[in-house]
C-alpha cells in the first residue's frame, strides 16, 4: 500500500485533493495523510490540521493568525 501526503490551503484545493483521492484510488487503495477538508477526509484522507484553521484571506486576518 503506497502512502501519500497531501495538502489543500482552501475550498478548491480541497476540491482538486478529492478528485485525486478518489482517481489513486481507483488504481491502487493508497493510504492519505496530510491536510484537508470535509471532501478530502470523506475520500480517506486522515487530516492533521482543521483546513478551517489554514484558509484566512485579508491582510489582518493573516496577522492575527500568525503564530
Amino acid at each position: 500500500m503506497d502512502k501519500y501526503f497531501v495538502i489543500a490551503g482552501e475550498k478548491s484545493g480541497d476540491d482538486h485533493g478529492s478528485k485525486l483521492i478518489n482517481a489513486i484510488n481507483k488504481i491502487e487503495k493508497s493510504k492519505f495523510i496530510g491536510i484537508g477538508g470535509d471532501k478530502m477526509i470523506n475520500e480517506g484522507l486522515y487530516s492533521l490540521y482543521p483546513l478551517e484553521k489554514m484558509a484566512v484571506m485579508g491582510f489582518i486576518e493573516v496577522i492575527k493568525h500568525l503564530k
